[in-house]
């Protein structure tokens, strides 16, 4: 895709990701920061570079990376956790408690359905 869009921000995110890996922190950041500017910015960009700038110690910018994730997606526990480590930096221990409840609330809510199938017993086996 980027070499028909070099801006593609799903492509250029992939990247950002990659770099992080590599622990390229400031090619991730310059490749996410890209990302966000555009408007169908994925979830994940907001996720990883809410990472790397806490790893940076840019708390208010990482925590306002990672509530946009949260507002983006609200259902994945990745951006809360994140949002609740920020928190837990800036000694903002309320807020930190409020994000890592939902992290655990989602955490229950998806294993509820597994729980439900474990729960039903097998049926006989034929005799």
């Amino acid at each position: 895709e980027l070499a028909i869009d070099p801006n593609h921000s799903q492509s250029l995110a992939y990247l950002g990701d990659i770099a992080i890996k590599q622990s390229r922190l400031d090619d991730a950041l310059t490749l996410l920061k890209k990302v966000v500017q555009a408007s169908d910015a994925p979830r994940i960009a907001y996720v990883d570079l809410g990472a790397v700038l806490m790893q940076q110690k840019q708390y208010a910018d990482a925590a306002a990376a990672l509530k946009r994730a949260v507002q983006l997606d609200p259902s994945q526990p990745d951006a809360h956790y994140r949002l609740a480590r920020v928190y837990q930096a800036t000694g903002d221990a309320a807020n930190a408690q409020k994000e890592f409840a939902k992290v655990r609330e989602l955490h229950r809510k998806a294993d509820e359905p597994l729980a439900s199938k474990i729960a039903v017993p097998a049926p006989p086996l034929p005799k």
